[in-house]
């Protein structure tokens, strides 16, 4: 037996199980407002129908701008779902990184069949799509930063360049190379950006103010929330 771990299918990367794990946080902030938007417009929609369902490329990233602009600026809480805007960013990463690689592998990958909201779980692992693990292993590509403020503007940065995607599409209609790293950057700083605010707690909310099944959610999965994230 070959124990030589940069030979074969290993060569020295990062098991996906461990960046799972460094993206914990971030996923339980996913599911949490997958949960919210669920109580509104049921399970998956912006998954089957993302055309309909405010689920599009550019709705994730006006989201995307509009609750990292709310926390900068100081209003941490969304007003109607009671929950962190980071954790709705991070929801909308998730969505545009699902909705960006289906747009850019249609042609290669076979058709995603549609979840079905009638037997959904009410736990984390079931609001996770595979594209938003896949990502996870270009998280090597992506460079750190320490301070949060750091992080925000390099954020920032991504965004603005979004207004410029267009430009780089193909004939076909797909996005070309130079967007890639981009896309995936953004997702992963994101994501970022809320665990270290969850670890310097600058983040929290109330769950007694949350939507009953909310709670009940929180409740249920007690032992995958961190002690001082809520």
């Amino acid at each position: 037996m070959d124990n030589n771990t940069n030979t074969g299918a290993i060569k020295g990367k990062i098991p996906l199980c461990d960046l799972a794990a460094k993206y914990h946080d971030a996923y339980t902030a996913i599911a949490l407002i997958h949960h919210f938007g669920s109580l509104k417009y049921g399970y998956y929609n912006w998954y089957n129908d993302p055309e309909n369902c405010d689920g599009c490329f550019y709705n994730n990233v006006n989201a995307i701008f509009r609750h990292m602009t709310a926390h900068r600026i100081g209003k941490f809480i969304d007003p109607e779902s009671h929950l962190p805007h980071i954790f709705h960013a991070c929801c909308r990463a998730g969505m545009l990184i699902t909705i960006y690689y289906r747009i850019c592998s249609i042609s290669k990958l076979k058709p995603l069949a549609p979840k079905k909201d009638k037997n959904a779980k009410l736990n984390v692992t079931s609001q996770l799509t595979t594209e938003e693990l896949l990502v996870l292993s270009k998280d090597h590509l992506v460079p750190e930063y320490k301070d949060l403020n750091d992080l925000s503007d390099h954020i920032y940065e991504l965004l603005c360049t979004a207004d410029n995607f267009d430009d780089r599409c193909t004939p076909d209609g797909f996005f070309d190379n130079t967007t890639y790293d981009e896309v995936e950057d953004l997702v992963l700083s994101v994501w970022r950006y809320a665990i270290k605010a969850l670890q310097c707690n600058r983040v929290s909310y109330d769950v007694s103010t949350l939507d009953e099944k909310l709670q009940h959610f929180i409740a249920e999965n007690r032992n995958i929330y961190k002690e001082g994230n809520v």
